[in-house]
């Protein structure tokens, strides 16, 4: 099963049970069945309807648990900056999937969860990229990031 990989035990057989009923019934439009199955598993975004695609809760509770999950809601919630941030902290990887406008945005960028994050200024806006207080609040947590940065800023001695 395609997102079954990295789960193991009880919790693989909740999964396996959950796609398995999903298969049934996707798209399903069932939007409470949903909001349980999101809540817990919030890949599970991914067999929704695009009407549940669309809406706020759904995909507020699924990027909540897996902030990746934004990849699979409707354009306009990309777009929207309270499912980004939700998004972002969960996984600062669901950047990646937010909307041009938001990936420049300071606060997006700085409420990314370092954690789960290989690189933030990889999918940032390319103003981000050039902006020299961003730049350094992303270096300062990973000096890796410098690969990222503008021509310009890397030839800041500051900078690097």
């Amino acid at each position: 099963i395609q997102f079954v990989g990295g789960w193991d035990g009880d919790e693989k057989i909740e999964l396996q049970r959950l796609v398995a009923k999903m298969r049934e019934n996707a798209p399903l439009k069932d939007k409470r069945y949903m909001l349980q199955a999101v809540s817990r598993y919030g890949r599970m975004l991914y067999y929704a309807s695009s009407e549940l695609r669309s809406d706020k809760t759904v995909v507020l509770a699924a990027v909540s648990t897996f902030g990746t999950a934004l990849k699979f809601a409707h354009p306009r919630l990309r777009a929207d900056k309270e499912v980004v941030l939700a998004a972002v902290r969960q996984d600062g990887m669901a950047i990646e999937f937010s909307s041009d406008e938001l990936k420049a945005d300071p606060l997006v960028i700085s409420e990314c969860n370092w954690e789960r994050i290989k690189s933030v200024l990889q999918y940032a806006d390319e103003s981000a990229k050039d902006d020299y207080d961003h730049v350094m609040n992303v270096i300062k947590n990973d000096g890796r990031e410098l690969q990222y940065v503008s021509k310009r800023l890397q030839k800041n001695q500051e900078v690097v």
